[in-house]
């Protein structure tokens, strides 16, 4: 873990859980150790993910029951970061789509309760609208477009912009919360979204990689041929 970032076992299990949705994954893998009938309660997990396996079954055992963390590391695991998730298109592409996998999975676990909601995330509601049943999934999309992470906040503004999509929703929320046309037209940008996902970014940098490769390539090429020529002459 880097210097600086607060270790798992120094946060409450809220925390770590809040912080594995805004953030990123909290726990390290693999060293978990758990009875075979809670992880049978916990599967299956979304055929979906395969970066993101261990992401989704943290949160689904830390909102279903209580954790305990070691501060001992019993193995080092990965001590050469980054070796495993080099950036291409394709796990790009994968990134974005189990992020909203993720994202899904808190929805769903907090739902329509309150209670639940409130253990978690307190204080982080947006104080402009009332806490009730049906604007539980409404603060968790608002609270999600907090996260340093660009695809979760793309993410939090599509939930937002589905859950009031629909003619008697919008009326609801309207009642509730005050929303007017306007801000429904300018959603994304007044939560903060940028036209441009992480995703985009990095493809715009990959295509500048692969151009100044090309180049090094011709001008390796155009050295060798002249210094070839050079000689045979």
């Amino acid at each position: 873990l880097n210097e600086g970032i607060p270790l798992p076992w120094q946060k409450s299990q809220q925390e770590i859980f809040v912080d594995s949705f805004l953030k990123e994954n909290q726990l390290p893998s693999p060293g978990m150790a758990m009875k075979k009938e809670l992880l049978l309660s916990l599967c299956p997990l979304h055929t979906g993910l395969l970066q993101y396996h261990d992401w989704q079954l943290h949160m689904l055992l830390m909102y279903r029951t209580n954790i305990f963390l070691c501060p001992s590391a019993l193995v080092w695991y990965r001590q050469t970061p980054g070796s495993a998730s080099k950036p291409c298109i394709g796990r790009l592409i994968r990134s974005a789509a189990e992020t909203d996998i993720l994202m899904d999975t808190v929805m769903q676990l907090i739902g329509h309760d309150t209670e639940s909601f409130l253990s978690y995330f307190k204080g982080r509601e947006n104080p402009a609208w009332p806490l009730t049943p049906a604007t539980v999934p409404l603060h968790l999309g608002w609270i999600a477009m907090q996260s340093p992470d660009a695809e979760k906040r793309r993410w939090a503004a599509g939930t937002i912009i589905s859950l009031i999509s629909r003619t008697e929703k919008m009326q609801a929320l309207h009642d509730c919360c005050g929303f007017t046309f306007n801000e429904y037209l300018h959603l994304p940008e007044s939560l903060g979204l940028k036209s441009e996902s992480t995703f985009e970014n990095q493809k715009k940098r990959l295509k500048r990689q692969k151009k100044l490769w090309r180049a090094a390539c011709i001008v390796s090429t155009v050295l060798f041929l002249v210094t070839l020529i050079w000689n045979i002459l």
